[in-house]
């Protein structure tokens, strides 16, 4: 197979356009493997920095209700007096996103004033009948709050999240407790649907990858489905990613991408927001600058392979009645001449130095037959 060129024109458009050609489509490829790179770089942080604040709203809502009741955790309940355990009940109850407040405070006296042997006696008895050592009822205090998963309430008729901290005696014996029922869509409310593009999947997941809340909830991406079974290899790889870092972004198979993901871990809670974006619809303004690219560059040759053509178009005709003369003076037509050129350039030169020089062949081949008579 020959893939020379011939002919003029086809040599001036193969190794004029070509070198060309090959210059600008390696310029446009680095600059769109660059500007694809700070895109990419530029959506990641951008992901963290939102998916942070989505989480940073969600634990200010979980914070506020455990920062009322972490008061308990650096008092002795036996000195809480009613009114201040209903002023408690109270302001939990004003929280928002909490819609019951349950509490159990444990039966207990507080502790008598100093010298009064009879109060003491009776408190004594107290425990006895409680079940408590004397020396227990010194420190009663709330263990560490824990916080359950979404589960649905068919008395509120949607989903709510448990706050919960039990009341235990020193001997580790639960006395009562308190726990804080919070409205779950109030929770994630304006974060899951409005914050984010339409062309996005956002999640909360826990720890295990199981979804709490999702903005696609249809087909895999349904509430209490598990992140990544039946899904694609990025949403396997971020969730495993969701046990190794605080956040991060992923990108998935393909250039570009067929999808990038990013996830954000609360603090309050052991959970995660998970946002899960097609790579066009990241990477759209590269994806379109390489397509206009494409046929701006396939435009532009076009355009230069006709100003080639007609360019060379003179060019070319003159050097083929320059060829079919020469022809003709090899059959024996020595009075073949061409019209000057007015292009006054190299064709020009040749086309004025072949008349010359057929001028002298025929002159020559004229003093030869004169010689032969």
């Amino acid at each position: 197979m020959n893939l020379r060129p011939h002919g003029l024109r086809k040599r001036l458009a193969w190794f004029l356009l070509l070198p060309v050609a090959l210059l600008v489509f390696a310029i446009g490829a680095v600059g769109y493997v660059y500007t694809r790179r700070v895109l990419l770089e530029f959506w990641s942080a951008a992901a963290i920095a939102k998916l942070e604040r989505a989480a940073h709203t969600i634990d200010v809502r979980l914070r506020r209700p455990r920062e009322v009741m972490s008061i308990l955790g650096s008092t002795d309940l036996r000195a809480i007096a009613e009114s201040t355990r209903r002023l408690l009940v109270d302001q939990l109850s004003q929280v928002y996103g909490v819609v019951a407040v349950r509490a159990d405070w444990p039966d207990i006296e507080p502790p008598p004033a100093a010298g009064n042997m009879s109060a003491m006696d009776g408190m004594a008895r107290r425990a006895d009948s409680l079940g408590i050592s004397w020396d227990m009822m010194h420190f009663m205090k709330t263990n560490k709050m824990q916080i359950s998963s979404p589960r649905f309430d068919a008395e509120l008729n949607h989903e709510t999240v448990t706050i919960r901290s039990r009341f235990t005696a020193g001997d580790n014996t639960v006395k009562g407790g308190i726990e804080v029922v919070m409205s779950f869509p109030a929770l994630t409310r304006d974060i899951i649907s409005t914050r984010w593009s339409r062309h996005l999947t956002v999640l909360l997941v826990d720890n295990n990858g199981v979804i709490l809340s999702s903005s696609n909830p249809d087909g895999r991406y349904a509430a209490r489905a598990v992140l990544g079974r039946g899904g694609t290899e990025l949403e396997r790889r971020t969730l495993a990613a969701i046990g190794a870092g605080k956040s991060g972004t992923l990108l998935g198979k393909g250039r570009p991408p067929a999808q990038v993901s990013g996830y954000y871990q609360l603090q309050e809670v052991p959970w995660t927001l998970v946002v899960i974006a097609p790579g066009r619809e990241v990477l759209y303004p590269v994806i379109e600058f390489r397509e206009y690219f494409l046929a701006m560059g396939a435009v532009a040759s076009l355009l230069v392979v006709l100003l080639i053509f007609v360019a060379s178009g003179p060019t070319v005709r003159g050097i083929r009645r320059v060829s079919a003369a020469a022809r003709k003076i090899a059959d024996g037509d020595f009075s073949v001449r061409l019209p000057p050129l007015k292009s006054n350039d190299e064709v020009a030169d040749l086309v004025a130095d072949f008349n010359i020089m057929a001028g002298q062949l025929e002159e020559g081949v004229r003093v030869k037959q004169g010689l032969r008579l």
